[in-house]
C-alpha cells in the first residue's frame, strides 16, 4: 500500500477530525458559565450574599424592637399599679355596732381609729361581727384570752375578741383591725361593765 493510499484511507470529512482547534466553529468554543446560559437564553443565576453589614442592621432592629417591647410592658404595669394604689386610697367600710356611742375618733398617719360603747356583752358584739367580716384563721374574728391559765367558765375580762379584713397587697396597705374587749365599771347598768370597740384602719392614703 502506497503513501497515497495511506493518506486517502484516514482522509475524513467531518471537520472536527480536519479542522484545527482554532478553526473549530463558534459554537464548539469553550464559554464560561454565564455566557453557555446566555446561549441558551436562560438568565444565570443570581445569587444573594449576606453581608456583615446587614446582618448586623438585622440585629439591631430586633433589639431595638424587644427593648420597645420592654418598655411598653413596663409603662402598663405601672398604669395598672397606679389605678391599683388609687383604689386603696380609701379605707374598708367597717358597719358600726348598732346604738353603740363613739368615743373618741382620731386620725393617724397610717389611717384613723375609732372607739365605740355599748352595753351589750363582748361575745354579743363578737357574734354581730363574725357574720359580717368571717371567723376564720387567715381573716375574720378570733377568740383570745389575757390569761396565761383559762378558767373553765372565764370571766368577762379573762378574754377578747380581735377582727382584722386584709386587702393589701404587695407595698399597698388596706386592712381593718377591730378590737373588742371588756371594760370594768361598777356603776354600769347590767353585766358590771362596758364594752369598748376599737376600730383602726389602714390604708394608702391614711394621714392625708
Amino acid at each position: 500500500m502506497s503513501t497515497d493510499d495511506l493518506s486517502h484511507e484516514y482522509t475524513t470529512d467531518d471537520p472536527l477530525d480536519r479542522a484545527p482547534a482554532e478553526a473549530m466553529p463558534a459554537e464548539y468554543d469553550e464559554v464560561d458559565e454565564n455566557e453557555a446560559y446566555t446561549q441558551v437564553g436562560t438568565p444565570p443565576p443570581v445569587i444573594t450574599q449576606r453581608t456583615p453589614s446587614s446582618m448586623t442592621n438585622r440585629l439591631v432592629r430586633f433589639l431595638l424592637i424587644a427593648v420597645g417591647a420592654v418598655i411598653a410592658l413596663l409603662v402598663v404595669i405601672v398604669v395598672i399599679f397606679s389605678l391599683y394604689k388609687g383604689s386603696h386610697n380609701q379605707p374598708i367600710a367597717v358597719e358600726a355596732y348598732p346604738n353603740a356611742a363613739k368615743l373618741s375618733t382620731q386620725t393617724t398617719s397610717t389611717g384613723d381609729e375609732t372607739i365605740y360603747q355599748t352595753d351589750d356583752t363582748v361575745d354579743v358584739v363578737a357574734d354581730f361581727y363574725s357574720h359580717r367580716l368571717g371567723s376564720t384563721d387567715e381573716v375574720g374574728c378570733k377568740l383570745l384570752y389575757t390569761v396565761k391559765v383559762v378558767p373553765d367558765v372565764p370571766a368577762p375580762g379573762d378574754y377578747f375578741y380581735r377582727c382584722i379584713v386584709d386587702s393589701s397587697v404587695l407595698d399597698v396597705p388596706q386592712l381593718v383591725s377591730l378590737t373588742i374587749t371588756f371594760k370594768a365599771d361598777p356603776a354600769a347598768a347590767k353585766n358590771g361593765g362596758h364594752t369598748l370597740i376599737d376600730v383602726q384602719r389602714i390604708y394608702t392614703g391614711g394621714g392625708k
